[in-house]
């Protein structure tokens, strides 16, 4: 059980690190003058759902320290939540690198001088991939730590 629970927490971190200094690097290089701390997308929301998170596992392992091992080792367990996350975060970089300097962290509620509506690659087949994205590595991020609660909020 320490084995596989040091391989999660392990691929956890650094698949949330990953994800949060490709998007500040991101940042910096198609739009840098967006580029600030805010650019690492650690809001008091996001950081309250992964403490939540963090709980839930940490309490679940401690409760019932099978019930993970089991869902890591089942079919589709470990790997189903690996595939969920790196194809979320594969979806939302081919948004970012679709849409280049049209790609923003800011809701815009005017439009930017050179801004173009993106319609061919990932965005001919969904609206909003880098939302689609980022919900699906959400989702992931949570199977890999088999925490159930987390995973349906």
């Amino acid at each position: 059980m320490v084995m596989m629970t040091g391989l999660v927490t392990g691929a956890f971190v650094g698949f949330v690190s990953w994800y949060h200094l490709s998007e500040a690097l991101l940042v910096r290089w198609w739009t840098p003058e967006e580029f600030g701390l805010d650019s690492f997308l650690f809001s008091r929301g996001y950081v309250g759902a992964m403490l939540i998170a963090w709980m839930e596992f940490a309490v679940e392992s401690w409760t019932w320290p099978g019930a993970k091992e089991r869902w890591w080792w089942r079919p589709g367990g470990f790997p189903l939540a690996l595939a969920v996350v790196v194809l979320g975060e594969m979806l939302r970089k081919a948004a970012w690198l679709t849409g280049k300097a049209a790609f923003t962290h800011r809701i815009q509620t005017r439009r930017r001088p050179h801004h173009v509506l993106v319609t061919h690659g990932v965005y001919a087949w969904s609206r909003h991939p880098g939302y689609l994205g980022w919900w699906w590595w959400s989702i992931g991020t949570q199977l890999l730590l088999a925490n159930p609660i987390s995973t349906i909020r």
